[in-house]
């Protein structure tokens, strides 16, 4: 009998990767199937707001791609802990949008002080 998405990602524990439907990727720890631990989630890539297949077809407009990603600390599948929120551009620029302390999802502080995951 075949397992659904949902039953196989509630076996997952330890380092893995993992796709989601809406095209965006986990890469770092899970506990129970839940990004738990250290770990970054990354978008799917955006082009005038609607998503797209990086392609060569692309490859001209690559300064318009853009994409999400959290770099940190992960607690039951929440953000938590040290993080950075950066908004990456397919020129190779990016753009911090917060570098700091979250809890349960919500940040927290910001600061120089906080360690940054280049």
């Amino acid at each position: 009998m075949a397992q659904t998405v949902q039953q196989q990602k509630q076996k997952v524990n330890g380092e893995a990767i993992y796709s989601y439907e809406d095209g965006s990727v986990y890469m770092g720890m899970m506990q129970d199937g839940l990004k738990h631990g250290s770990g970054t989630l990354r978008t799917a890539a955006f082009i005038y707001g609607a998503m797209v297949p990086i392609s060569a077809e692309a490859e001209d407009n690559m300064h318009l791609v853009k994409w999400h990603e959290y770099i940190g600390e992960w607690q039951n599948d929440v953000m938590h802990g040290k993080g950075r929120h950066v908004m990456m551009h397919g020129d190779g620029s990016q753009s911090v949008l917060f570098d700091g302390i979250w809890s349960n999802g919500i940040k927290l502080e910001q600061g120089e002080d906080v360690p940054s995951y280049d």
